[in-house]
């Protein structure tokens, strides 16, 4: 809705937005404690408002976005390791 304004006046204008919830993203990668090398293929999963799933690649990284604001548990496991949870 465009204004006109003439020499003098003024014009009060009050608008309301709606906030946007901004979604995050978590990545990393993940290797092995004593040899440093890159896990491939491990499961990382978070649990909490909702859950999300996701393996690691070739280079041991891994990402997970659009993950919605909220506190989760982090899972991570992988065949020949024992499995982390934070």
């Amino acid at each position: 809705m465009p204004i006109t304004l003439e020499s003098g006046e003024q014009y009060e204008l009050n608008i309301t937005l709606t906030a946007l919830i901004v979604n995050g993203r978590v990545f990393g990668n993940i290797s092995d404690a004593t040899t440093g090398d890159p896990i491939v293929g491990a499961t990382i999963q978070l649990q909490g408002n909702q859950s999300y799933i996701t393996a690691s690649g070739p280079t041991g990284f891994y990402e997970l976005n659009d993950v919605i604001p909220g506190s989760y548990t982090v899972t991570i496991s992988a065949v020949g390791y024992e499995t982390a949870v934070i």
